[in-house]
Order: structure tokens, then sequence, then C-alpha cells
């Protein structure tokens, strides 16, 4: 038998009138009116076409609703269409149900006949009072397509009471999206065979309220979602649909559809996991507040119980629900720095604080490639913030964070050559190149400390060029062995003054180089004169510890040279770049007195007023610090002398790297005490000048201030206070009432 013909339109002028009716009134207000547009806004949950060969998810648009047709179960995976107060009027419901021919011609085609003597109701997906506002639409809503087997206890019972809910939701001014449709199928059809039946019903409606734009941009993470999940039997009839509700991921789980696709996915996960009356979580904190992938984090607040995902940032994160005010949670692989959140039945937590994750570390470069122990060396990279360890091949080095992408640490006594790793809070990092650590040796720590090559030139203060050197080391150098060359910026020959002599701990050596018409004042006595006439802008010099004469350009891989400088334009040079640029009126000079060497000229000298130095670093250290009128003071200028009047002398000073001119001696020494039973353990830390290698300090302990002995067996820990200084601490233990301890310096 042919299906019955498709019905017509009763009253289609009315209808057409009164459409045309509402949109005038409605304007530019949020009332939704009946289109196909509106009817699948939240997204098409199984991807459903309009595809004739497509007989499990064929897709019909319609002005009232959409669906998925599945030709094999005869009626529709899905429907889903738009509430709105202006879809409910005075049409009446439909006294037939039609055959829909618009299916194509290779679909079975459902009549209403084959329900009759089934036992089960023809369910509407799109119920008819949902689409009242015409006849015409209410007569869309009754095609078989848009009919699934309900057993009337079921039809006629919750869902019917929950059908009539959501239009009083919309009565109240608000838009609802609603989708609905059949699982839990076992093989069972209806008596006729055209109609499978399913073994529960489900509906998820999206509560929007009205405004302007579409629905989509209304909704946002507190938007109310009701799903229910009806058990499709009898008995059911009185059960309040409040008590089937579900969520929209049980009933995604369920069919394998996936809703709300047309929402941003952290939202659409938000309201996939809500089950309506469930309580709103809240996350009140967590702990800690920053670390690296796969630490594990409690999360506390309420509402957790079923919480659904844990968000890093919007990474998804393992976690175990522990109660319903505390989630443990595993910081995931690749999570960014941002807020936490927890999903859960009640909605959408987020905390109001952000969770810190540490870059993971990497290092790209250090400088310089090689060094003795106690060099300078500067790591660059990313991440290094919260660095909590520095190492040369395995060796713990002492360390300080300049900024996320540079170290400064230095050579640790112990240490070979090898990689250079960084550990931090979130990593660990290894160098790409290995670091050599040069032997010490006597030889290793005189360094080039001055050079100068503007004496005699015009507008010089000085009528010679000299070369300074300095022993920072703890033993007397012979130097009858050692030599200072010197070539041009970018020559290859080189010219020589041979050394003599002893050079003490902590004392300068100069050397007198060629002299100059020019200039004011002659340089204090030196050690040797030479006839090299030095450059003064730019040049090279080489100390050497043999005295064969260098050849090339850059003699560097020479294993004769102990250390060199290129300054100015320089085509040979150690680190990275040449030193600055020198004149008539500036030297080059090293750092810290000329005890600092990181194997790289750009950052080992600086230019300056020269200052030539034939004694010792307590004496250098003076001149650097006090005027020429100062130092014909003496109660300023002398080592025992104390200009800022705060008890303090110049030697004091020197010895705990203060400053001589302010009243700063406060900071030199500070103490602890610590009471165990009788037994009390004073420890006093005071500060040391790094490089003030001709100081010897002494510790001295008392019970009454009037006598004082040796603190014999002293152990103290050393930490950098910077590039200069260091807190040294000892510590010694007495059941005395009264214990005091005492520092001594001496020269």
């Amino acid at each position: 038998m042919l299906p019955s013909a498709l019905p017509l339109p009763r009253h289609r002028v009315v209808s057409f009138i009164s459409v045309v009716f509402i949109l005038l009134l409605a304007g530019l207000s949020a009332r939704a009116a009946i289109g196909t547009a509106l009817q699948m806004q939240l997204g098409n949950p199984s991807n459903a076409s309009a595809d004739p060969n497509n007989h499990a998810h064929y897709l019909i648009q319609r002005t009232v609703e959409a669906i998925d047709y599945n030709d094999s179960l005869g009626e529709p995976n899905w429907a889903s269409w738009d509430l709105t107060a202006s879809d409910v009027g005075s049409s009446g419901r439909s006294a037939t149900f039609y055959t829909d021919t618009t299916l194509p011609a290779s679909f079975y085609w459902v009549t209403t006949g084959d329900y009759t003597g089934s036992g089960y109701d023809r369910g509407h997906m799109a119920p008819s009072a949902d689409r009242t506002d015409n006849v015409t639409d209410n007569d869309l809503v009754f095609y078989m397509s848009n009919i699934i087997p309900q057993a009337a206890d079921n039809n006629q019972g919750p869902w019917e009471v929950f059908e009539a809910y959501c239009r009083t939701l919309a009565s109240s001014g608000n838009e609802i999206l609603i989708t609905s449709g059949g699982s839990g199928y076992s093989g069972a059809f209806i008596a006729s065979g055209k109609a499978a039946i399913p073994g529960y019903t489900w509906k998820i409606a999206v509560v929007v309220p009205t405004g302007g734009g579409s629905a989509l941009t209304r909704i946002d993470n507190s938007t109310r979602v009701i799903c229910i999940k009806i058990p499709n039997v009898a008995g059911i009839r009185s059960n309040p649909w409040s008590q089937y509700v579900t969520s929209a991921s049980q009933i995604q789980a369920d069919t394998g559809y996936a809703f709300f696709t047309a929402l941003p996915t952290k939202m659409a996960t938000v309201l996939r996991a809500k089950v309506d009356g469930a309580p709103a979580p809240v996350l009140s904190s967590f702990s800690p507040t920053a670390a690296g992938a796969n630490t594990m984090v409690v999360i506390t607040g309420n509402g957790f119980t079923s919480a659904s995902s844990v968000l890093f940032n919007g990474g998804s994160a393992s976690f175990i629900v522990n109660s319903d005010t505390k989630i443990t949670a595993a910081v995931p692989a690749g999570a960014s720095s941002g807020p936490i959140s927890v999903i859960a039945p009640g909605g959408l937590a987020e905390s109001t604080q952000s969770f810190t994750v540490p870059i993971s570390p990497t290092i790209t470069n250090f400088q310089p490639t090689s060094g003795a122990v106690n060099a300078s060396v500067v790591i660059t990279g990313s991440g290094l913030s919260s660095a909590t360890s520095v190492t040369f091949n395995g060796t713990s080095a002492a360390f300080a964070i300049n900024s996320d992408t540079q170290i400064t640490t230095s050579v640790p006594t112990g240490a070979t050559s090898g990689a250079i790793g960084v550990v931090t809070v979130s990593g660990s990092a290894t160098a790409p190149a290995s670091f050599s650590v040069l032997t010490s040796g006597p030889g290793d720590l005189l360094y080039i400390s001055q050079v100068y090559g503007g004496g005699g030139n015009t507008g010089a203060l000085y009528k010679s060029d000299f070369i300074e050197l300095y022993n920072a080391g703890t033993t007397t150098i012979d130097l009858s062995t050692y030599a200072v060359q010197y070539a041009s910026a970018s020559g290859s020959t080189w010219q020589e003054t041979l050394l003599s002599g002893l050079l003490l701990p902590g004392h300068y050596y100069l050397i007198q180089e060629a002299q100059g018409s020019s200039g004011t004042a002659s340089l204090p006595t030196p050690q040797l004169s030479g006839t090299m006439s030095l450059a003064a802008s730019s040049g090279k010099v080489a100390l050497t510890k043999t005295q064969a004469l260098l050849s090339g350009t850059n003699p560097l891989s020479n294993g004769a040279v102990i250390d060199f400088l290129g300054y100015g334009t320089a085509n040979a040079y150690e680190g990275g770049s040449a030193g600055i640029a020198l004149s008539a009126t500036t030297s080059a000079q090293r750092l810290h007195a000329g005890a600092s060497d990181s194997n790289n000229n750009s950052t080992d000298f600086i230019a300056g007023a020269p200052i030539p130095r034939n004694t010792t670093a307590m004496e250098a250290w003076r001149n650097r610090t006090f005027s020429a009128a100062e130092l014909a003071l003496v109660k300023v200028s002398g080592s025992l002398a104390n200009p800022s009047g705060d008890g303090m002398t110049n030697l004091g000073k020197y010895s705990f790297n203060l400053d001589p001119h302010h009243t700063d001696a406060a900071l030199a020494v500070s103490y602890g005490m610590q009471s165990s039973g009788k037994s009390h353990t004073l420890t006093l830390t005071h500060r040391k000048n790094h490089f003030a290698a001709d100081i010897t300090f002494s510790y001295e302990w008392s019970s009454d201030t009037m006598t004082w002995s040796p603190l014999n067996g002293v152990t103290s820990s050393v930490v950098p206070v910077d590039a200069e200084t260091d807190a040294v601490s000892i510590s010694t233990s007495s059941t005395n009432a009264a214990l005091f301890l005492r520092v001594k310096v001496a020269r």
C-alpha cells in the first residue's frame, strides 16, 4: 500500500499572517521564532547528514525541529528543537499522524498503522504542545519520523510532566534548547517489526535566559542544564521526573553521541557534567601553589563529589576525589601557569589564584668555556628562576639567580671537566658542551691586572705606558721564567719584556714600558722597565710562563700563554669579545682589584682612569677608594686610620669588604645563640673580602671578655654574599654561663 500523502497545511494564509505579526511585534527582541536555523543550535551530536544513502543517520531539517533518522530502527536517533513562549499558542493538537513521504525512497516509511495493537504509545520527540503556535507547525511534529515507541506510563507520566515543566520555563522568559531520543536498544521491535523499542528515553534541556543575540551567545558556564533518562517501562506513571535526573555525559556514554559541539570545549565539558540540583562546587585553596609536571596537588573546597574533570589552565589532569571537600590531582605534562578548575555535577569551580608551572629549564650557553676553581661562569638559557642546584660534572657549585634566563656561578673546589647541569623545581637541564676545569698552579693565579697604552700621548696623565700584574694566589711566584708580550690589534709580530724577581701573594708588579713626549706624571717606582710601545686604543697583551717569543695573530692555543688581553679592535681575545677600547686617559682594569678571571676580556675588564700599582692589595684598595687630597691625610689614608669614625680601621674595612667612608662597621659581624639544657652554642658570622689574600683571620673565645684564648679546631662554613664578599660562620659550644667570641684580622 502506498503511504499517505503529506498533509496540506491548514489555514495557510492565516498562519503566514500570524508569523509575520509575531516578527513585527518581536522586532529586535530576544524572543525566538520558528525557523530551520534555530533547531540545531547546539550542534549535530552524531554528524548526521542529508545523504539518502545514510540509513543510520539521515538528517532531516524542518522549521520546527531537526531529526537524525535511523531507517534500521524506524525512528529518530534524536530530535532537537528550540522552545520559547511564542511557540506555544492555541492551534490545538492534530488529530492525525502522518507518514513521512519526504524520506528517501529506499527507506521504509513507517505508518501510524504500524503501531496499532503494539501496546506502545506513539511517543513524540518534539511534543505537540511545544508547537501550537499555528496548525502548520503542529502538523509537522506529527510525522512518524518524529515518533518513538513509548510505554504509556512513561509517555503519559514523568515524560509528559517534564515536557510541561519545560514549557513553564519558556513562559517565564527563557529559551529552551532541547534534544531527546532513545537509548538502551536490546533488539526488540513493536509487533509490526517496523520500530525498535528503546530501553530508555532521554532528554537534554538547556535553559537560556532571553536577551540579545542568538541563544549560543547567552550560554555560559552557569547555564542550567536539565537531563533526564527514564526507563521505558510500565509502572512509573506517578514517579516525578526529578527521580531520573542525570548528566549529558551519561547520555553521551549511553549513545556515543557528542553533545554541545557548537560551544567552546571547556564550556561544553562543564555543561555535559551538570546534574540538575547538584550543589555548585567551590574551590577554596590548593597546595603547593607552584610545581612541575606529575607533582601531586591537594585541592580543597566543597561540592567535589562525582567531579568529572580537573584542569590546570585548561590542561586535563588525572585526579582522585578523596571526599566532597578534597581532590588530589597530578600536574599534567605540558601544563602552563594559570587557574585550577574543577568540573563537577554542580558546575564549574575555578581558583582565583593562579597555579604556577615553572618552565622546564634549558641551557643554551655558558661563558667562559673553561676556568680554574673559583672562576666565575655565567650560564644562559630559560626556566632558570627556580633553580635549586648547579653542578660542574656532578660537583655542586654556589650560584646566584640573576633572572629566568641567567645564572652566575663559580667553579667549585674538586670540580672536574665535564657537563654543567642545572636542576629546577620543574626539571633539569644539561649544557650542550663540556666545561674545562683548568688545573691551578702558582702561575695560573698570576693575572694581567691593568694595561695602559696612552702614556706620553697628548692629554695623557702619565708619561709612560705600563703593564701591571697581580698575584691572586697564596704562594710567592718566581717570575724569572715569565714574560709580558705585545702585538698590535691585528698584528702577528710580537715583542716582549722579560720578567724577573719574586711576586708575593696579594701584591702587584708594575712594568713601565715606552715613554712618550707628553703626560704630566711619572709612574710610581716600577718593579721593571721595558721598551714596548703599546697602542692607546687597541692592542694585544699576553702573559707567558716562558720567555719564548710568540708568533701569529692569535696565540691563545699556545700552552705558554697563561693570561691574555685583547682590547679595542683586537682580533684575538679571551671569551666572546675583546675588551673595551682605551684612550690616553683610560686603562684596562681587571675587576675585583685584579683578581677576577672568567676568561672573558669583555666582562673581566673595565676602562677607568689609570691607577698604576706597585705594592699590596691593601695599598691598592686604599688608592682606589680615596681621593688624592685624602691620601695626604694621615687620619684618612693610613691602614689604621678610621675616616668614617665608626671605630673600624681601614684595614678592618678592607678585610670585611666594607666602605671606608661609611659608618657600616655594624655589618661586619653578627651572632646567634642556641641552648640545649646547660649547653650553649654561639655562632659568629662575619663578612670576608673574597679577594683579600693578604689578610689573616683568627678567632678567640672568652667567658669574661677579659681573658681571651685561641679558638682551636674551628670548623667554618662559607657562603657567597656577592661576587666580592663571603659570609664566614664559626661556632663553639660551652656549658659556661657566659660565652664570647671575637674575630681578629691581620696582614
